[in-house]
């Protein structure tokens, strides 16, 4: 039978907590147990919203829809994790809001609605945190790997073996970025219509 005194123990060993990726294309939201000590974790609940922020303006700042729709995923989210019972909340924000001119008024914002503080990353920094899931989640081995995270405003490439990451860069390039640099429904008509 359980103590209560064991049972204080076991609740002091683990705790939850969450991390927000706020992405160019989508803001993703992961809940972990963490046993402080074996040192390891459990995902609990995970969601994600495709938010957009990087559809920016013509001076390229976040737009006021992009805005909103962040605001409405992280409003959501904060409440999954008073729910749950999370007792901190990590949240990183990546090339959309680290280019824009209104990227720092971003960020005051979300804190006066949502009371979420917002650390925007540098690209090496992000490249250095793929690594770090990457190796969490599978085995390197003897080998050294390329691994190429392919995001909605950057592309991370990192040379890497078990050890530690040998090389870590970040481009400015993505998916979302690339689209709307380089397609329009004018461009995709027109090349349609001479098929």
């Amino acid at each position: 039978m359980i103590q209560k005194q064991d049972l204080r123990y076991f609740q002091e060993k683990q705790i939850l907590v969450a991390s927000i990726d706020i992405g160019t294309n989508s803001t993703h939201l992961l809940i972990a147990e963490i046993n402080l000590e074996l040192k390891s974790f459990s995902i609990k609940l995970t969601d994600k919203s495709t938010t957009r922020l990087g559809e920016k303006d013509e001076e390229g700042n976040l737009t006021e829809d992009s805005i909103q729709r962040a605001l409405v995923t992280l409003k959501r989210f904060k409440e999954y994790c008073k729910s749950n019972g999370v007792k901190q909340i990590v949240t990183a924000a990546t090339s959309a809001v680290r280019e824009a001119p209104n990227g720092q008024d971003f960020i005051r914002r979300v804190l006066d609605e949502t009371d979420i503080q917002i650390e925007v990353i540098s690209g090496s920094e992000e490249a250095r945190l793929i690594y770090l899931g990457v190796l969490s989640g599978m085995a390197f081995e003897d080998h050294s790997f390329v691994i190429i995270d392919i995001g909605g405003g950057s592309t991370e490439l990192i040379l890497a073996d078990k050890k530690d990451a040998i090389a870590l860069t970040s481009s400015r390039i993505g998916a979302v970025r690339l689209k709307n640099d380089f397609l329009n429904k004018e461009s995709i008509n027109s090349e349609r219509s001479s098929f």
